[in-house]
């Protein structure tokens, strides 16, 4: 059994074995530019823009599922954003 501290340690500290397989693809995408040619259309797009202007209904207090799936898919870290700490 783990305990609450070690548990907690290790979100703050996550390594390889806690983070998904997506994350992981995606900082090897990042690394290698090796994105699938649709997300990477997608995403030459995105980073063309000066300003992203997204309007769409309020579903359940979020943003619509197909919308939900580009941002999973689009928005790669290191890519489209940074996480300065």
């Amino acid at each position: 059994m783990v305990s609450a501290r070690a548990a907690a340690d290790q979100l703050a500290a996550p390594s390889d074995e806690l983070r998904s397989g997506s994350s992981i693809e995606e900082d090897f995408a990042t690394a290698h530019s090796e994105f699938a040619p649709d997300i990477q259309q997608e995403l030459d797009k995105l980073l063309a823009c000066e300003v992203l202007i997204l309007q769409f209904p309020l579903c359940w207090f979020s943003v619509p599922a197909i919308l939900k799936g580009w941002f999973d898919r689009v928005f790669a870290l290191g890519k489209a954003y940074e996480i300065h700490q």
